[in-house]
């Protein structure tokens, strides 16, 4: 397994649960645009809506060239995000609770409505760390922006790398017996992408 990422902290987390699991994995500090190595793969993944950091439509098809010039002829790329609903003028909120190791965390992530001539959807996280035991609570806040992807946008993206193939779409679920249709009512899409086998990929 290969993986990259841009923060070094990130990378550092990944690097001692696999030490503390013995596995092994090639790990590299890069970013999705930029990211590019002569070695060929079967499977890659790009999840949680992670795409979504690419800041321009170039950027993505940076991105899209580059895995689609390093799979394998048939080789699957997994790519899932929430694509953008622009008529929905609402703000969005979603918590979570989980508890583990003595720590009660409860995580709040709320999305502001997309700005469709900007192409940008406001981003805040907050994380409340309280210990079971009593001790002091901490709290942490984060803001960020999206790039915002309706069917439409995504679709001329993909378009634009003719090397990768849609083959299916699930929601976030995970099941591969139930796919959902493209562009549909669910906007968290998991799109199946498949190497053509009859081109070469071209990173761009």
């Amino acid at each position: 397994m290969t993986g990259y990422d841009l923060n070094h902290g990130a990378l550092e987390y990944a690097r001692r649960r696999l030490a503390a699991r013995r596995l092994r994995a090639t790990l590299h500090r890069d970013a999705m645009q930029r990211w590019r190595r002569r070695w060929r793969f079967d499977l890659a993944y790009n999840l949680v809506s992670s795409f979504k950091y690419l800041a321009s439509d170039e950027d993505a098809l940076a991105h899209l060239g580059h895995v689609g010039a390093m799979l394998r002829p048939g080789g699957v790329y997994l790519l899932g995000l929430h694509l953008t609903d622009y008529a929905d003028r609402s703000a969005h909120r979603e918590r979570w609770r989980a508890r583990r190791d003595g720590l009660d965390v409860t995580a709040v992530i709320e999305t502001g409505p997309p700005d469709r001539r900007r192409r940008i959807e406001a981003m805040r996280a907050r994380l409340t760390v309280r210990p079971e035991d009593g001790g002091e609570r901490r709290r942490f806040e984060t803001t960020w922006t999206f790039r915002t992807w309706g069917p439409r946008q995504l679709q001329a993206v993909l378009d634009a790398v003719p090397v990768l193939e849609l083959v299916a779409v699930h929601d976030f679920r995970y099941r591969i017996d139930e796919p959902i249709r493209y562009g549909g009512e669910q906007l968290d899409h998991l799109l199946v992408l498949r190497r053509r086998p009859e081109q070469r990929g071209t990173g761009r």
